[in-house]
C-alpha cells in the first residue's frame, strides 16, 4: 500500500502533482471551488483510479455553511475572512461563495 499524503491548501495543484508522480495517494483539500474544479480536470486520471481525492472544503473558526470570498485576480487572497478576501488593493475582482467548513478551530 502506498503512502497517503494530505495536501491541505491544494491551490494550483503543484504539490499534489508532485506527490502523485512519486506514486503517493493524495487527499487534496481547498476552500476555493475554482481551484478544486481545475484540479479535477488536470488530475482526472488520478481521480478516476482513486489515487487522488479532491475535497472542496475549508478550515474556519466555526463549522457549517460559511461565506467564502474568492479573489478572481489573485487566488492566494481568497478567505473566509472578508477583510482578507476583499482587501483595499485596487481593481481586483472578488466573488462571494457559500462553502462548507468541516473542521472547526479549537482554542
Amino acid at each position: 500500500m502506498s503512502v497517503l499524503v494530505y495536501d491541505i491548501g491544494l491551490h494550483d495543484g503543484r504539490d499534489t502533482g508532485h506527490y502523485l508522480r512519486e506514486g503517493f495517494r493524495v487527499v487534496a483539500v481547498d476552500a476555493n471551488p475554482a481551484m478544486c474544479a481545475a484540479a479535477q480536470t488536470k488530475f482526472r486520471d488520478y481521480v478516476r483510479t482513486g489515487q487522488l481525492k479532491i475535497i472542496n472544503c475549508g478550515v474556519a473558526e466555526q463549522k457549517g455553511q460559511l461565506e467564502f470570498w474568492v479573489c478572481d485576480d489573485n487566488t492566494e487572497w481568497s478567505s473566509f475572512q472578508r477583510y482578507f478576501g476583499v482587501p483595499q488593493r485596487g481593481q481586483e475582482s472578488f466573488n462571494q461563495h457559500k462553502l462548507q467548513a468541516d473542521w472547526g478551530h479549537h482554542r
